[in-house]
């Protein structure tokens, strides 16, 4: 084997073994009875699903300008990066959950209104969905779009998508690794989205839409993701 492969290797199994620690230190080391409460509510999509609905129509009918820009470009996030980039990564690399591969660590789930924990065993699965995380990516996508779009105070936003992140990793769901991946691979194709609008805008909106173009000629504002914008 060369020199370079042997390197490569070393380092992979170097991040493992952090992974393993940092994951040991959130699932194992870092819980209590209320937290695993807070954490399974934080990550439990079926409670947002429909306020989250509502408030999008809300958007579409009363937000204006901004707001309808930001639901057709999360539109466009969730349907390019969930259902088409998030997808295919899960599928390529086929990583199975901490729960399923990692001996002793805590699965925290919820059985109808049951709170259930449960020290994992691992199983083999056909088809392993850890890489990536798709409510890591989702937030991501959602903080960064209203950054962009609206900025100032609105940027807190980004302690929700922390702490949706976090409850991954609590549950045992998630490597740590899966999430850092998954804030890359959400940005990377957040800002591609918006390149690609402002791009369509600048093309069609001044002939097709003059007023509202000349009102909005800068979609998104780079400069709220300087923290003193």
């Amino acid at each position: 084997m060369s020199s370079e492969f042997l390197f490569i290797m070393s380092g992979l199994d170097k991040i493992y073994e952090w992974d393993l620690i940092l994951l040991r230190l959130i699932n194992v080391e870092w819980t209590s009875d209320w937290l695993n409460v807070i954490m399974l509510l934080v990550s439990d999509f079926g409670l947002f699903k429909w306020p989250l609905v509502v408030g999008g129509i809300g958007l579409l009918i009363w937000g204006k300008f901004k707001g309808r820009l930001f639901v057709f470009s999360l539109l466009w996030a969730l349907l390019i990066g969930d259902a088409g980039i998030n997808s295919n990564i899960k599928k390529t690399i086929n990583r199975p959950r901490p729960h399923e591969s990692v001996e002793n660590i805590n699965h925290v789930r919820r059985e109808g209104w049951q709170l259930v924990v449960e020290p994992s065993k691992p199983r083999r699965v056909e088809k392993g969905r850890s890489m990536t995380s798709g409510h890591a990516c989702n937030n991501v996508a959602i903080a960064l779009l209203v950054t962009l779009i609206y900025g100032g105070w609105f940027r807190l936003i980004w302690l929700w998508a922390a702490l949706v992140s976090y409850s991954r990793i609590y549950l045992g769901n998630h490597f740590p690794s899966d999430i850092i991946v998954s804030y890359f691979v959400a940005g990377f194709y957040t800002i591609g989205i918006c390149y690609v609008a402002q791009f369509l805008w600048n093309k069609m909106g001044k002939w097709k839409w003059p007023q509202l173009y000349n009102k909005h000629q800068q979609l998104y504002k780079w400069r709220n993701l300087l923290v003193r914008s």
